[in-house]
């Protein structure tokens, strides 16, 4: 049951009122619990406690005349209502922005910034707005110049200052208001009515209102804030809803699919499953079919906002509306007459009909014959003429009628949350945003619907549920059923309960995620709050000093944009960003009723002007329009035209309209430059689009060409040599004229969009732009598309004829391989540019025309259907015209390399190939079936050479100049992309993987990027706010905002980002507390502080070069490290050395060895669980050691997986005891192993380190000497030194927090060879190099394996060493000898964590790292490390009794019986089966121990 919040009113929706009706409750239980958990009376029976006396002083107040009394009556009542909220009480004078004193009744910090406000105002009449009221004020004795305008105004002047305050809470008497900084702006706020609450004191409502005002809530003395918590709540499910409704639209388009191909086939006797084509435009008719009825839902359950349909009218509520067909969702359909009839479809359509039309107007009313009166339908439609419900949209589905039974499933689908779920109940659209109602969408852009051509089986891999409808699918005829194993079918429950084969008969209409389309479509959901602070940090310097009058006329652009999200958040914040300019320059406040209106108004003014969008499919762009169209509609506005400023095709792919001049043509100098004007072309350059480039038609070099297109690599090379020649004056010359030709025909295309613009113009009146312009209507949409036709696509438009010359350029990098000798000469392709510009010209055939006559021109148009290339300058030719581009460029855009996946394109025809694992040899077998059949053959090389061709074309230098040698991602060439189509002071901001800034090869991509960056915020996945399952492979991403290039780098970086809040949090906070990375409890630290901003410069630049690249080097494009504070900035410069590993190569060799599973195959090494009778027989793996330990764990006997690992108790470890290994050695291991100075590397004693890293685990580097004759498979990476010293250094080093923490720093998810290098190696004086030996020998010596190295290196010195503390389960370190026996390991606990405690501080010291930088690395990198130390206890012979640390399951006693024994001091009293751990028990404290042995050993050295 709801809870009932009467009395509280959510003011414009403050939160979504289905969160507040539904959810809100079981958010609350935590903050209940704690209440209920202390002794203390709860604020909530506090609060009801309060009831009577807030009767009386309303009484008192309205009966008292006296200003002064009734004040203090007021004042009384608000204190005590306050401090039963949990406030002390406190008045405070704060100051507004023109120094006018506002009185404060209390106020909240946290860390140390202004959060809290509690202003005032008397007991007041209802008659007036208490906005409208004066602020509570002192009397003027002390002469203060007190604010003497509204509570509107005095709320305004507060938020406007420097350093407002998030919240305040306006006590109003018998009204309490609660208002949000961050949502005022939109007119949003909770009202608490004191007259209804405590009327009522209803014990629910007075719980939730205790709980929304109360100090625990608001301003917490630590922990998160309730209210973002709430916020965050609130969007979480929103998003989870919109899941549900992914799996409702994706069988609800099956069903009208189906249906469609039910009546056609009955009804109409036309056979259809065969037409491809059919299929496709069915797919996207049924989208927009399912999209009217979402338009709809949505639109009903926010009537009073939106105004499109009359909810409050009874007579459209049960007589038209979907909410009425809704309400028959469930009703039984128990006749045939009452499945197989049509009611549910004529009402839509009626539905449909009137919603577009409109309704209720003069020509509409009937007559009541018997009275011979117009009948009143009590309501009426202001129709919205849009193409979403125009039938002529959907021609296919206005030509069948849907059966009820299926329009009652399908609204079903759309109504309830999903089978299976845990509350499977209704769908609330009023609680859905436009942001999670376009992510429904989103997820299905990469779905495809077709017919199954035979009975198809739907089959998965066997390791995959039946029930994940939104995976990949794959589909098997039912003649090739045998090849399949019985788990790989997808099962289902038929009537009976019976598990049954999913099968689709023979003319079915399928609508799934089929073969590689998500891959290659990447289209995914931005989760909301990562897009509005990437649209706010982009804004943050863009709006800098800009007017309100320049914020309106900001152009926008989302090259690739889904269902536009960014484009309406952008909206959304350019508004706020105009009304709040606005207000100030005029000098006037909106009232809060009418922000709304007045806002609604602006998005639209900006959506129907300002806003630019490309996507590479057709149905996103759709989508887009109508969600920017829901997300800026307002009363009597009519539908938005978006066409001549929205395209479908590739933002990457396409012709740019830069030049090179004719002398560097002629001298080979290939500079490209931008276009700065029209007339530039006529004094001596050539567009870019003429010139000829290597990387046209690469196929040469590809496998599968070579063997079955052999004889066209030839004919390609051989037009490649003759399209490529050297250029005369003569040809330069020529080019150069065709240039001027083409520039010519730009300027018409521009004047031809100028005047469409401008002649499909709708006014909107705008707060502010003082207009009487009418906003009726001046044209149809259905005439605006004539016009558009008219102006720009006629046969012999500019347009059509730039685009074709474009295109063509675009075809050669995609020529088919099996048309080569249609590949153009180069007379020939100068010839048809020609015949273009004449046809343009009115010279010659129409360009129609030439298309079907010139075969080349034939194959440019089809490439340019299939590949959809885009050239902005033609597309969009007024931006660039009027403002050299766009001002603001966002989005998400795809995280994608392109690769060749031949057995993923394989499996679209044998899906064999992706269910199970085959070899190389069964894959051909499996090609060869395949190619038998001649469109499967096509098939598979059309995918095959638009790979080729992306990838060629994206390393292009004329294209994407600085890609350099970094592999093509998409979103990098999204990045450069945006580059060119922003203005000189325009600005980009994008989501996109961080892959970039940490690859070695991207070096020429990160010398751009950092002379552009404003901003760069690096997030961790791990509160996972990109939840799909298909995302779970993102690790890290960035918010990235560039704007124009500049000679010196100057940006701001914030990583370890888990939630966007905490970079506001950033620019807000420098309070008192350390901003580290985890909290006390070990969550995620999700506050900011002024401290984790870092800004990025050309010194920093340098140091992070000299740190990590060498002293020598001071490059630009340096990777940045992962700096959480500045505090480390202070540790990271102390690693300025001359040498580092790298400068050793000649001296060591690295190698990962042996590939697990490609061992295995080859018989190099055996998977055999048992313990090794020697050293040479056994493999190790990552498991087996830890830091400084060699042997820690070892698989159990009957192992299985990776984790099934058991620690080993070194105190028990045998002197020449082997663990057990999971792998062993064959008779062709040792010939395989690398070799190192002539002999294999195993001859020595080595450096082994986990290749695998997570920063965020309690060490990343974690290492130990291996000895010799030991293998290793590739989770190892070993280093064998020539100079066996500086391996025992430089491994002591690497065992180290200093090591360690440099290596956390540099942010690799793996430590090959290339992280290893980086690490510097310091100048040792002899006995700190004596001590460092000491302890890495002492832990890592655990066996007879290493009295090699112990003897080899043993000192006299090791006997004047000792530990730095006094403890009596300390062995005495001295008493180590020459030759090894079982004293040399330390063995106990205690002990080896006191020796790595040493070599912490000893590498510190090395380093010249003081103690209180020291103290900064540990807490700030190691919050893990702390917390398990704080956990651990030993007992008197230095064992662990009890540990939580999850890197020693199974360590001392489990948490129940350390209970019974924790606090007993004597031996005497411990149980007799525990009595071999020796009370009294300890914990460890490594802050004072580090501390202890800094001093000391600074003291010895």
């Amino acid at each position: 049951m709801a809870i009932d919040l009467t009395g509280i009113t959510n003011v414009n929706e403050f939160y979504s009122h289905h969160y507040l009706d539904s959810l809100l409750e079981g958010d609350l239980k935590g903050l209940y619990k704690k209440w209920a958990e202390t002794d203390d009376r709860s604020p909530y029976e506090k609060l009801s406690g309060i009831a009577n006396k807030y009767f009386k002083a309303k009484t008192d107040g309205f009966n008292e005349k006296k200003p002064e009394d009734r004040i203090e009556i007021t004042r009384k009542f608000h204190i005590n209502f306050l401090e039963a909220l949990g406030y002390e009480t406190k008045q405070v004078i704060k100051y507004s922005e023109d120094g006018q004193a506002i009185p404060v009744i209390t106020s909240e910090k946290r860390d140390g910034n202004e959060y809290l406000w509690v202003l005032e105002t008397v007991f007041w009449s209802d008659d007036i707005s208490v906005f409208e009221q004066p602020l509570v004020l002192e009397n003027n004795e002390d002469e203060i110049s007190w604010f003497d305008d509204s509570i509107d105004m005095a709320i305004q002047q507060v938020f406007r200052l420097d350093e407002p305050p998030r919240w305040i809470v306006l006590l109003a008497g018998q009204m309490v208001y609660l208002i949000d900084r961050n949502k005022w702006g939109q007119g949003k706020y909770l009202l608490f009515d004191l007259d209804e609450l405590f009327g009522r004191k209803q014990p629910e409502t007075l719980k939730a209102t205790a709980a929304l005002l109360s100090k625990d809530a608001l301003a917490p003395d630590e922990g998160n804030v309730l209210h973002d918590e709430l916020d965050e709540n609130s969007h979480k499910h929103a998003f989870s809803v919109s899941e549900d409704l992914k799996y409702g639209i994706r069988r609800a388009v099956e069903l009208i699919g189906n249906e469609f191909i039910h009546y056609r086939s009955k009804v109409a006797k036309q056979k259809i499953y065969g037409d491809e084509e059919l299929a496709d435009k069915l797919t996207k008719e049924s989208l927009t079919y399912l999209y009217r009825l979402l338009f709809l839902f949505y639109a009903e359950s926010r009537s009073e906002e939106l105004n499109v349909v009359p909810m409050k009218s009874e007579e459209y509520r049960l007589g038209y509306s979907l909410e009425t067909l809704r309400e028959l969702e469930q009703a039984p359909l128990t006749t045939e007459a009452s499945r197989e009839g049509y009611f549910f479809h004529e009402s839509l359509t009626t539905l449909f009909k009137i919603v577009n039309d409109g309704f209720g107007y003069d020509d509409q009313f009937e007559i009541d014959y018997e009275s011979g009166k117009y009948v009143d339908f009590g309501f009426k439609i202001d129709g919205l003429q849009s193409p979403l419900f125009n039938p002529k949209e959907t021609p296919l589905l206005s030509s069948v009628k849907f059966r009820n039974f299926v329009l009652q499933e399908v609204i079903q689908l759309l109504s309830l949350s999903k089978e299976g779920s845990k509350q499977r109940g209704r769908i609330s659209y009023a609680q859905l945003g436009i942001n999670q109602l376009g992510a429904v969408y989103e997820g299905l852009l990469s779905y495809s619907g077709f017919f199954a051509q035979e009975t198809l089986y739907e089959v998965k891999p066997e390791n995959v549920s039946s029930t994940d409808e939104t995976g990949q699918s794959y589909f098997v005829p039912e003649s090739n059923i045998e090849q399949y194993k019985d788990e790989e079918f997808v099962l289902f429950k038929d009537d009976d309960g019976l598990q049954r084969r999913k099968k689709y008969e023979r003319g079915s209409f399928i609508f799934r995620l089929a073969g590689r389309d998500r891959e290659k479509s990447a289209s995914y959901y931005t989760p909301e709050v990562l897009t509005k602070s990437l649209v706010k940090y982009s804004l943050k310097d863009l709006l800098k000093s800009k007017t309100a009058d320049e914020v309106l006329d900001l152009t926008i652009c989302e090259p690739a944009m889904g269902s536009g999200a960014f484009l309406n958040e952008a909206i959304n914040q350019l508004a706020d960003a105009y009304l709040e300019r606005k207000q100030k320059e005029l000098g006037e406040v909106i009232k809060p009723e009418n922000y709304a209106h007045e806002k609604q108004r602006v998005k639209a003014y900006l959506a129907t002007n300002n806003i630019y969008g490309v996507d590479l499919n057709s149905t996103a762009v759709e989508l887009a329009k109508v969600s920017i169209w829901l997300n800026t509609i307002y009363e009597g506005a009519k539908t938005p035209w978006f066409t001549p400023k929205f395209a479908t095709g590739n933002s990457l792919i396409g012709a740019k309209f830069n030049v090179i001049s004719n002398e560097d043509l002629l001298n080979e100098n290939y500079q490209y430059i931008p276009l700065n004007n029209l007339n530039q072309v006529k004094t001596g350059f050539i567009f870019q689009f003429l010139i000829p480039d290597i990387g046209m038609v690469s196929y040469e070099n590809d496998k599968n060409i070579k063997q079955y297109y052999k004889s066209n690599i030839e004919n390609i090379k051989e037009w490649r040599k003759n399209f490529h020649n050297d250029f005369s004056k003569e040809s330069v010359k020529n080019l150069n004229e065709i240039s001027i030709r083409i520039s010519e025909v730009w300027k018409r295309l521009l004047k031809s969009r100028k005047t469409l613009i401008k002649k499909t113009r709708e006014h909107i009146n705008v707060y502010g732009q003082y207009s009487l312009e009418s906003e009726d209507r001046r044209t149809s949409i259905e005439q605006k598309e004539k016009l558009k036709e008219e102006l720009l696509i006629y046969s012999t438009s500019p347009y059509k004829a730039l685009k074709l010359i474009l295109d063509y350029w675009c075809s050669l990098w995609f020529w088919p391989v099996d048309n080569i000798k249609h590949l153009p000469t180069w007379d020939e392709y100068l010839l048809d540019i020609s015949a273009i510009l004449d046809a343009v010209e009115g010279v010659g055939v129409n360009i129609d025309d030439l298309k079907s006559v010139v075969p080349r021109l034939s194959i440019v148009d089809e490439l340019s259907l299939k590949y959809k290339f885009i050239h902005w300058e033609v597309e969009f030719p007024e931006v660039f015209y009027q403002k050299n581009g766009f001002d603001l460029i966002v989005g998400n855009p795809p995280w994608l390399k392109p690769k060749w996946s031949e057995k993923d394109v394989l499996s679209d025809f044998s899906p064999i190939c992706s269910l199970r694992k085959l070899s190389a040899k069964e894959i051909n077998a499996v090609k060869e079936e395949i190619f038998r059949n001649k469109n499967n053959y096509d098939l598979y090389f059309n995918e095959l050479i638009e790979y080729l061709g992306i990838v060629s074309f994206g390393k292009a230098k004329i294209n994407y100049p600085n890609i350099g040698r970094s592999s093509v991602n998409l979103y990098k060439l999204f990045i450069l992309k945006s580059f060119e189509l922003i203005n000189n002071s325009g600005t980009v901001g994008l989501l996109t993987d961080s892959g970039v800034y940490e690859d070695p090869n991207a070096e020429l991509l990160r010398t751009e990027f950092y002379k552009r960056l404003r901003y760069l915020f690096k997030f961790s996945n791990q509160l996972n706010l990109f939840a799909e399952e298909s995302l779970a492979h993102v690790a890290t991403y960035c918010i990235n905002i560039f704007g124009e290039k500049k000679e010196r780098t100057n940006f701001n970086f914030i990583c370890n980002l888990y939630h966007p809040k905490t970079i506001d949090e950033c620019f807000i906070y420098d309070g008192s507390y350390k901003p580290l990375l985890k909290t006390k409890d070990q969550k995620w630290e999700l506050k900011g502080h002024i401290e984790r901003i870092i800004p990025v410069n050309d010194d920093l630049l340098e140091l992070f070069s000299e740190v990590f690249e060498g002293s020598n080097s001071k490059n630009p494009s340096v990777r940045i490290p992962m700096i959480h504070n500045k505090s480390i900035l202070d540790v990271i410069s102390r690693f300025k050395q001359e040498e580092r590993l790298g400068d050793l190569s000649e001296e060591l060799m690295i190698t990962t060895m042996f590939h697990e599973t490609d061992s295995q195959n080859n018989g190099i090494i055996n998977r055999n669980v048992t313990i090794p009778e020697n050293i040479n027989q056994m493999v190790l793996s990552g498991p087996h050691y830890y830091v400084a330990t060699p042997f820690n764990k070892q698989p159990r006997e009957n192992c299985r997986s990776k984790g099934d690992y058991e620690v080993i108790d070194l105190t028990q470890f045998q002197d020449k005891e082997l663990p057990r290994t999971l792998y062993t050695t064959t008779d062709s291991t040792f010939s395989q192993v690398p070799k190192f100075r002539g002999v294999p590397s195993t001859n020595y004693y080595r450096y082994a380190g986990r290749a695998m890293a997570q920063s965020t685990n309690e060490r990343t580097l974690i290492s130990a000497l291996i000895p010799p004759n030991l293998v290793h498979t590739n989770g190892t990476v070993s280093i064998a030194f020539k100079d066996e010293e500086k391996l025992l250094v430089f491994l002591g080093l690497s065992h180290s927090i200093v090591y360690d923490g440099l290596v956390k720093i540099i942010g690799k998810s793996n430590i090959y060879g290339d992280v290893l290098r980086l690490l510097p190696i310091p100048k040792l004086q002899p006995k700190l190099k004596q001590l460092i030996l000491h302890r890495t020998l002492r832990l890592n010596c655990l066996t007879q394996e290493y009295s090699d190295i112990w003897e080899r290196h043993f000192s006299e010195a090791f006997l004047e060493d000792n530990f730095s503390k006094k403890d009596n389960r300390l062995t005495n370190i001295s008493i180590a000898k020459k030759h090894w026996n079982n004293e040399v390991p330390l063995r106990n606990p205690f002990e080896r964590r006191l020796a790595l405690v040493e070599l912490d501080v000893l590498a510190a010291i090395a380093f010249n790292i003081d103690f209180e930088e020291l103290y900064t690395l540990y807490e700030t990198q190691f919050p893990l490390t702390n917390s398990y130390e704080k956990e651990t206890y030993y007992d008197q012979n230095g064992k662990i009794v009890f540990t939580k640390n999850r890197t020693l399951p199974h360590v001392g006693l489990d948490k129940s019986e350390w209970e019974k024994i924790m606090e007993i001091r004597q031996l005497s009293d411990m149980p007799k089966e525990l009595s071999n751990y020796i009370p009294p028990f300890t914990q460890s404290n490594r802050i004072v121990d580090m501390e202890n042995a800094y001093n000391y050993f600074l003291k010895i050295l």
